[in-house]
């Protein structure tokens, strides 16, 4: 496959290490990965979906990036779009010069700023992920929340494959909206967090909510019509703010771990609440959300994270020690042929049928676009009972055995 790359030249100082950490959190990210050297993901793309890799040039004073675009030829459409989601996730084209002149007068943040400037604050490529993201990261760890999205991408995020190597991206609202809340309860999200990913996405694909137009509302807004959708609270409205729409002065006050890296950093015996939170962040307004990035590459960095030999290769998932770990995680897709006889649930609970093809190319289905492929199929399937045409993934089915038809 042909591949080819462009220049980006981010504003200065850039360091495209530090904004990865930033984007990624955890070295096991199977969505944004890194390994030492070039920053990759699957973007979904004009013509289909594509791994995008970058890596850097130059000092962070005089930053270039270059990006290779795994895909047959390299449009001017293909480029712009790559650009404008790249502007979201590395945030190179974000300027903090006023950040710098702040710190420097301030000697609880001056450090901080020193040891990671260059980082710019990264958003995620769109604000339907952000949600999602939020709503799986609600009442667990950072190393957990993760651990969901790395399941709910291999699950059911557009996978790229390079002969035994498979790259996954972040779901899109059309892959998720078919689902049953029991789908995402097998990949260890409660009920309540199934449900409000669900309809968030039957939000967007269904009755055309555009959250994209959130960017345009002031904060109070935004965090009003965030907390309207199910499962989201201020909590995760600021998050949103902060990592969806690059609301750069949001500090997530309800984030016990950020409250924690705050008051630790800062040598307060008392916790802080929120009120408290947003009283120490007077000081460095309009900076709240720049200084949680970098607490939270300070812990990134305590935990050894940030040194690139210590990183986890994060080229894929292939046949040896990526797919081995995948496997701890994720159940082994299963494989189905015409004629099979199957169950999966559904709104009205567990309904079977027989599959009557099987999907290996994109193809529409009632209002969206199916995205199939050889190595990940699709299945049309006929209910027993009423006709109605269904479409899952696999990752959805359960084969009924001869011995079970026979019983029921």
């Amino acid at each position: 496959m042909k591949r080819d790359s462009f220049l980006l030249e981010p504003i200065s100082p850039f360091r495209l290490d530090l904004t990865v950490w930033a984007l990624r959190r955890r070295p096991d990210n199977v969505v944004d990965r890194w390994d030492g050297h070039t920053y990759r993901r699957v973007l979904p793309l004009p013509g289909g979906f594509a791994e995008i890799a970058v890596t850097q040039g130059g000092p962070p004073e005089t930053p270039q990036l270059r990006v290779t675009v795994g895909a047959a030829a390299l449009s001017l459409e293909v480029q712009q779009c790559v650009t404008r989601t790249l502007e979201r996730l590395l945030g190179f084209r974000t300027d903090v010069a006023a950040f710098y002149p702040l710190a420097s007068r301030d000697a609880a943040l001056s450090s901080l700023a020193q040891r990671f400037c260059g980082m710019k604050p990264p958003r995620f490529a769109t604000v339907f992920e952000s949600v999602i993201t939020a709503i799986a990261s609600q009442q667990v760890t950072r190393t957990v929340g993760v651990l969901l999205l790395n399941r709910l991408a291999v699950s059911y995020g557009a996978a790229v494959h390079a002969g035994e190597v498979a790259a996954y991206a972040f779901p899109q609202a059309e892959d998720l909206a078919t689902l049953h809340p029991t789908h995402l309860r097998q990949l260890g999200f409660s009920r309540q967090k199934g449900r409000a990913m669900i309809e968030l996405a039957r939000s967007i694909t269904v009755e055309g909510l555009d959250v994209e137009r959130l960017a345009k509302l002031p904060d109070d807004q935004a965090i009003e019509r965030l907390c309207d959708l199910q499962g989201v609270g201020r909590w995760s409205a600021e998050y949103v703010l902060l990592r969806g729409l690059g609301r750069t002065h949001v500090f997530p006050g309800d984030d016990v771990g950020a409250r924690k890296n705050l008051q630790r950093w800062l040598n307060l015996v008392k916790p802080l609440d929120y009120a408290a939170v947003h009283r120490v962040l007077e000081r460095w307004r309009p900076y709240g959300g720049l200084v949680y990035f970098h607490l939270l590459l300070d812990r990134l960095a305590e935990a050894g994270f940030l040194v690139a030999e210590a990183s986890r290769p994060q080229t894929g998932c292939s046949s040896h020690a990526n797919t081995q770990y995948l496997q701890e995680i994720i159940p082994m897709k299963p494989e189905f042929k015409v004629g099979d006889h199957v169950s999966w649930n559904s709104e009205a609970g567990r309904v079977r049928g027989t599959i009557k093809k099987k999907v290996t190319s994109a193809m529409k289905f009632k209002t969206y676009t199916v995205r199939a492929s050889k190595k990940e199929p699709q299945y049309l399937i006929q209910s027993d009972k009423t006709d109605h045409i269904a479409m899952h993934k696999g990752s959805a089915l359960k084969k009924i055995t001869e011995s079970k038809r026979g019983s029921t």
